[in-house]
């Protein structure tokens, strides 16, 4: 059933084995374009063709004659969803003598959602069984899906389900300023993934620093969120749970706990003066959230002073699209800032970004999801290096597919910067191991 998380998101996930996020965004010629009193979308799940039950509904939307689109954009966290059942999509009008049934569809069995733990995005047309002759489809509503069985954490796992890696095949590329995305489990990055349309929940990026032991150059990800699974930190002994990391790369890449793991070449060279004039900007943010860890509650509390003091330095957090749909879900008293930390991660990403050089500040209009960083012209077109190997089967993959998982251009790709062409390739991706 639809859940209004109550303690907070840390751990909500995890209540139930299977969950699955819903998002309906909009309906097209609801009704044919009449007047509508109350128009509202019901997820409803049936069980053996016969007993339905309504698990989550839209708030109902007041339309005039002639509209033809319908706006609901809200989300929802279904959990405890069996394999065996079948969702399905109603959509009536709630009026005061009573509600007219406007059309349903049934969408899929859960399990057969795929690709399994990434973004389904469809159009469910609505078969409407009228009175009158010719009343057959009658609009459509847009709806993305997120089917999960995975934990949050690794350390849950019943199963071991490793990832298969591919790096290999272009670990010479690595550099600073090459970008790391990951497509995440948990409730902050299903819900991130749903929202922006993505397989990324968060990213890092690569820069070539020296061990603090060896003095030798060695290759580290910076990324912002929340160590969930506590890996060691390269810079310190401890494990902080949330804000600024600094991970050895190779071992965060075999210790990663997710659905994905993909690698955008940087394809303009870092000025050497600009990055060692930028660590120290690092360095500062890094000790700011380390020193958060120790004390959570001050920190949390510093944040809320800021907020209400309109402080750029963490108003991102609120600028995140994903944010309100999270709120939604806990409430905003219940928003703890450490779980959502990697809300932040294409904010640090982005700044970082700018004061290396390679982009500017005003370039960019909009939150810098995952997504916008991933879409970013200074980054070539993004390629798996890293999936569940329960979905993995090399030989299912076409030789495009192939290709650009080893750094080598989809022939019909062009380096641009646009969203639409680098979103299909991700999906032809992901697709074509998901089945």
């Amino acid at each position: 059933m639809s859940v209004k998380i109550k303690t907070g998101l840390e751990d909500a996930w995890d209540l139930h084995p299977n969950k699955l996020i819903v998002m309906i965004l909009e309906g097209t010629d609801i009704g044919r374009g009449k007047a509508l009193e109350g128009c509202q979308v019901k997820v409803v799940v049936e069980r053996d063709g016969k007993s339905t039950k309504t698990i989550a509904k839209t708030k109902a939307v007041k339309t005039k004659a002639g509209v033809s689109q319908v706006e609901w954009n809200e989300i929802f966290f279904l959990s405890d969803i069996s394999d065996a059942d079948y969702l399905a999509i109603e959509v009536e009008d709630s009026r005061s003598m009573g509600s007219k049934n406007l059309g349903r569809q049934l969408v899929s069995q859960v399990q057969t959602i795929q690709p399994c733990d990434e973004v389904v995005d469809t159009m469910v047309l609505l078969n409407y069984k009228g009175e009158k002759p010719g009343e057959g489809i009658q609009g459509k509503v847009h709806v993305r899906l997120l089917y999960s069985s995975h934990p949050e954490s690794v350390s849950r796992m019943e199963e071991p389900d490793p990832m298969k890696l591919t790096y290999n095949h272009f670990f010479d590329n690595f550099k600073t300023g090459d970008l790391i995305s990951y497509g995440g489990h948990g409730i902050v990055s299903a819900v991130t993934r749903v929202v922006t349309n993505a397989p990324w929940s968060h990213c890092g990026i690569i820069l070539r620093l020296p061990n603090r032991y060896t003095r030798r150059d060695e290759l580290f990800v910076a990324e912002f969120g929340t160590n969930v699974d506590g890996l060691s930190d390269a810079f310190n002994n401890g494990k902080y749970q949330w804000g600024l990391n600094v991970f050895r790369l190779f071992e965060r890449l075999h210790q990663f706990h997710g659905s994905s793991i993909w690698w955008s070449p940087l394809l303009i060279p870092v000025d050497e003066a600009r990055l060692r004039a930028t660590l120290p900007w690092i360095t500062t943010i890094y000790n700011f959230y380390k020193a958060a860890n120790k004390n959570t509650k001050e920190a949390a509390k510093s944040f809320n002073d800021a907020f209400k003091k309109q402080d750029p330095n963490v108003l991102f957090f609120k600028a995140n699209p994903a944010r309100p749909f999270l709120a939604s879900l806990v409430g905003e008293k219940n928003m703890n800032y450490a779980d959502i930390a990697a809300l932040a991660s294409g904010y640090f990403v982005n700044e970082l970004l700018v004061k290396l050089g390679i982009i500017r500040g005003d370039e960019y209009l909009g939150y810098p999801t995952p997504k916008r960083i991933v879409c970013l012209r200074c980054y070539g077109p993004p390629a798996l290096i890293g999936a569940r190997a329960r979905y993995w089967t090399p030989s299912m993959l076409p030789e495009t597919v192939k290709a650009a998982m080893v750094g080598v251009n989809d022939p019909n790709y062009k380096t641009t910067g646009s969203d639409t062409k680098r979103m299909d390739l991700a999906r032809r991706i992901l697709f074509s191991i998901g089945h």
